[in-house]
């Protein structure tokens, strides 16, 4: 990750320990799906983009550079059998880069707390 975007990622959030869970920090994001729900039937639609549309820009700019430069990232390697499938619509594509997106978040959320390590999600450090 470059210097600017971990900048842009750490002044928009502020404070990262005032996120409890993954839950709270995925919809600060944007990046969590919306809910139609009635009854028995339960339906998640698109994500919200009710959060804040710099980070979201950010982490998705950044889900193209994980997928790119960090293959051995645990969500990238997750993730690249789909991307591989030429059945794949561009739509398709597009939704599986932002769940990475939203995952990258909540584990950028979970280093910044001290729960994790750069080299246990086999994410590089770059200079």
């Amino acid at each position: 990750m470059g210097p600017l975007t971990q900048q842009v990622l750490d002044r928009e959030a502020t404070d990262w320990h005032r996120f409890k869970n993954r839950r709270q920090i995925s919809s600060y994001l944007g990046l969590c799906p919306s809910q139609n729900s009635s009854g028995q039937r339960q339906h998640s639609g698109s994500v919200t983009k009710c959060g804040n549309p710099r980070l979201r820009w950010v982490l998705v700019e950044m889900a193209w550079r994980l997928v790119r430069f960090q293959p051995d990232y645990w969500r990238v390697r997750k993730w690249k059998n789909r991307w591989l499938d030429i059945r794949l619509t561009p739509g398709r594509r597009k939704q599986a880069l932002v769940a990475l997106a939203r995952g990258f978040g909540v584990d950028w959320w979970r280093i910044q707390t001290g729960q994790t390590t750069l080299d246990k999600l086999g994410l590089i450090q770059g200079d």
